[in-house]
């Protein structure tokens, strides 16, 4: 059978409708779920050398768990130090005569996003601050 095309030659799709083979809901739940859903509601599986001890508390959990990723390390105190001073030197360029700073003609957006950087770094890396050496408490006192 021939699909007849519109007066501009366009083809255009059609919708299709699914149709549903007549299973009972045993066979389709068995389809689904290949272990019953108590199995996996309870989660029977015996596993040699766990013991069945559940608790609904989050953080508990393998060993596995407790490993912390270094990944997602903070800096150490002396690189931020070192970042500090590279952002310093980006937003006051220093003159080659006389005192001051040169204008490090920045964007408004980028020099104030530099700027909040360089006073997170200070807050982290100042010795007399009771955050220091610590990168979330700092990120918090900074904001």
């Amino acid at each position: 059978m021939e699909i007849p095309l519109p007066a501009d030659n366009t083809p255009r799709r059609f919708h299709h409708r699914a149709t549903v083979e007549d299973i009972t809901d045993e066979q389709d739940s068995e389809t689904v779920f290949p272990d019953s859903p108590e199995k996996v509601i309870n989660n029977d599986d015996d596993d040699e050398g766990e013991d069945d001890t559940r608790s609904d508390q989050e953080g508990e959990g393998s060993a596995q768990d407790d490993e912390k990723d270094t990944q997602w390390m903070p800096p150490t105190v002396g690189a931020a130090r070192e970042a500090h001073q590279k952002i310093k030197t980006i937003l006051q360029p220093p003159r080659k005569t006389g005192k001051g700073y040169k204008d490090p003609n920045l964007h408004l957006l980028l020099r104030s996003q530099l700027e909040a950087m360089m006073q997170f770094l200070h807050v982290y890396t100042n010795p007399s601050s009771k955050v220091c050496g610590k990168w979330t408490a700092a990120s918090l006192k900074t904001a």
